[in-house]
């Protein structure tokens, strides 16, 4: 299972977590209820279809909640990481 930690302050970095690794690392912006993240590193080579950014809604349904709706992202990994249910533990 992997888990998504966002670092802040805003514009700061986004790191997918697999097996207690980080494997993949970015940066990102928010304005508003939109984030759009930007792939800066990973354990191996950055994916062509990875290279450019994801931009994606938010929004909280409760406190420990947070859910991604995808605008725009042609980064195959990235929309299946952003895209799961998001939840605070």
């Amino acid at each position: 299972m992997r888990a998504l930690l966002l670092h802040r302050p805003v514009g700061g970095r986004w790191s997918v977590f697999g097996d207690g690794k980080r494997d993949i690392w970015d940066t990102y912006t928010v304005a508003a209820d939109t984030i759009t993240i930007q792939e800066t590193g990973r354990t191996g080579p950055i994916p062509r279809d990875c290279k450019g950014p994801g931009v994606y809604k938010f929004s909280r349904s409760n406190e420990n909640t947070l859910t991604f709706t995808l605008v725009n992202d042609a980064c195959g990994l990235r929309k299946k990481n952003v895209l799961l249910a998001q939840h605070r533990k």
